[in-house]
């Protein structure tokens, strides 16, 4: 049955860290190879993070839940990620898998859409980052902070985007991605303007 359990905890000493300490399958930088089962993969992402957390509220997440269906309908990390502990996400084996159950058209719409949707994120992040760059270069750094807090939650809120497209999840491409990105976006360019007009009324 293909399902993902959701039981794991980030801070539990998970099979991929025992194994790393042990030294069996290390990769060259330290995180362990693999392989690695389907539920081996949560017990080292927590339950509520985003990686987890974005495909286990996403419709395929669900249907591995619900285990209901023929095995194998489900995409989980493994089919996607391969059995091979923080591999990339292989484009051409993920178009496999959404093509068993969905037409061409179908998944060539969802890339075209995804790619246009994370094109979005990245201007947000890409105006955020100027005005940024624009005030680090203007004003002392201990005046900055509120800035940079906001420029660092757009970062998770752009990842949360990609993790939304990726897992197919609405709540990541929405709630926890464009909207985040928007509002973090319109809190930096607030505290840039605050700083312009402290600095016009000294």
């Amino acid at each position: 049955m293909n399902t993902l359990s959701l039981t794991g905890s980030i801070t539990d000493a998970s099979v991929c860290a025992r194994s790393a300490v042990a030294g069996r399958g290390a990769a060259a930088d330290g995180l362990p190879e693999g392989p690695f089962s389907q539920a081996q993969c949560s017990e080292c992402h927590a339950e509520k993070s985003p990686a987890v957390h974005s495909y286990a509220t996403s419709k395929h997440g669900v249907l591995a839940r619900l285990g209901n269906g023929p095995v194998g309908r489900s995409p989980d990390c493994v089919g996607c990620h391969t059995e091979r502990a923080h591999a990339p996400s292989n484009p051409e084996r993920m178009r496999q898998n959404c093509n068993r159950c969905h037409s061409s058209r179908y998944v060539r719409t969802l890339i075209t859409n995804g790619k246009q949707m994370i094109e979005l994120g990245m201007m947000k992040a890409r105006e955020a980052e100027q005005l940024l760059l624009r005030a680090r270069a203007e004003f002392p750094a201990d005046s900055l902070l509120e800035m940079e807090a906001y420029y660092l939650e757009l970062q998770q809120h752009l990842t949360n985007l990609r993790l939304g497209v990726a897992h197919q999840s609405p709540d990541y491409q929405w709630w926890h991605g464009q909207p985040a990105l928007d509002g973090d976006l319109l809190h930096i360019k607030g505290a840039y303007d605050l700083l312009q007009r402290q600095r016009a009324l000294e």
